[in-house]
């Protein structure tokens, strides 16, 4: 079990999110949730490194979601984008626009070419990063999530600053996940 008390791992993103996805959170229909521009960015980075963008683990709902959030809703790409910097994930979500492009309609993924170009990554580790999804290599290699992670995930850190800076947080999870889950539990 792996459980961490954010919407993602500790040390995943440049800064924490967390205290300006509560500042622009928004009430629907009495429900409060994410504001638009924090729900793509969510949608573009949390299944990257949760579900390994295209493995088993990943529900084609999440695509679909996506898909119809873009045809259906105006996504404020400037917002997205400067989220995206601020975290040091816009790798993330550029692997993520390749593999919605590869199952998505041609009318949605012609609006998703001209953000996704601005998040393009450097040749080398473009090249890289599409090849993973070109031979789905997450598949591939399910169960064995180590590999995934150290080959796929650690990649999508815009820098290898921010490479460095998860790894603490991916320790520190191990080793208190025996207590995070008896915490969970109430114990």
């Amino acid at each position: 079990m792996d459980l961490h008390w954010s919407m993602l791992r500790e040390g995943r993103t440049r800064v924490d999110m967390t205290p300006g996805f509560l500042a622009r959170r928004q009430q629907t229909r009495g429900v409060w949730g994410l504001s638009d521009s924090d729900a793509v960015f969510m949608m573009l980075t949390h299944p990257a490194f949760g579900k390994y963008v295209c493995s088993p683990n990943m529900g084609l709902g999440r695509v679909a979601d996506f898909l119809q959030w873009m045809q259906q809703k105006p996504v404020d790409w400037p917002a997205v984008v400067a989220l995206l910097e601020q975290a040091g994930l816009k790798t993330a979500a550029w692997t993520m626009l390749g593999w919605f492009r590869m199952l998505g309609q041609p009318d949605v993924t012609r609006m998703m070419n001209e953000w996704r170009a601005l998040l393009r990554p450097g040749p080398l580790r473009a090249a890289y990063l599409r090849f993973w999804l070109a031979h789905d290599l997450p598949t591939r290699l399910w169960p064995r999530e180590r590999w995934i992670q150290l080959g796929f995930t650690l990649y999508f850190h815009d820098r290898p600053a921010d490479m460095l800076r998860v790894l603490p947080g991916v320790w520190h999870a191990r080793r208190h996940r025996l207590r995070d889950a008896r915490l969970l539990m109430g114990g």
